[in-house]
């Protein structure tokens, strides 16, 4: 099967569910994806061509995460060393590419590729809303748009559970 990629200019992401939460991303001409990320287990995409890609945490101390299908590995992270480095380093079919936020101060994030072009940008969708926007500046494998999704997902809920800590 060929390898479908999104060049759709804005995923918009609903969020419902508390333990188990469900993300639907639907661009105007429908549901692209749907992720469950259940309280605890591997999260579940279900893409829209049928197939299905788990991810899950495969270090818990180092924050490392696998994207797989069918049980094989297609993308893994690592976190850059440094004090102030929150940058994602994706490994995606052994394609280098970068998840980082636009600013200190924003929430935003922005995946790159290896040559540094911007390839997407996830934003919240609002204050009190659950939820994102996703904008696509250049095509991008549609199992890659969705594992940046997660990833940035789960870098907001760390941020969420530091701040309800402090």
């Amino acid at each position: 099967m060929a390898r479908e990629e999104w060049a759709a200019s804005l995923i918009e992401v609903t969020v419902s569910g508390l333990f188990t939460s469900h993300h639907v991303l639907q661009t105007e001409e429908g549901v692209v994806c749907k992720l469950t990320t259940p309280f605890s287990g591997p999260a579940v995409f279900r893409m829209a061509d049928g197939r299905e890609l788990t991810v899950r945490r495969a270090n818990l101390w180092r924050g490392v995460y696998e994207l797989q299908s069918g049980g094989v590995v297609l993308a893994t992270t690592s976190t850059p060393r440094g004090l102030f480095r929150r940058d994602v380093a994706i490994r995606f079919n052994d394609v280098p590419t970068t998840l980082r936020p636009i600013s200190f101060w924003s929430r935003a994030w922005q995946l790159d590729d290896e040559m540094g072009t911007p390839l997407l940008k996830v934003e919240p969708r609002g204050f009190f809303q659950r939820g994102a926007f996703i904008t696509i500046l250049n095509p991008v494998d549609a199992d890659l748009l969705a594992f940046a999704y997660y990833l940035v997902n789960e870098r907001w809920q760390q941020e969420a559970a530091a701040a309800a800590a402090a």
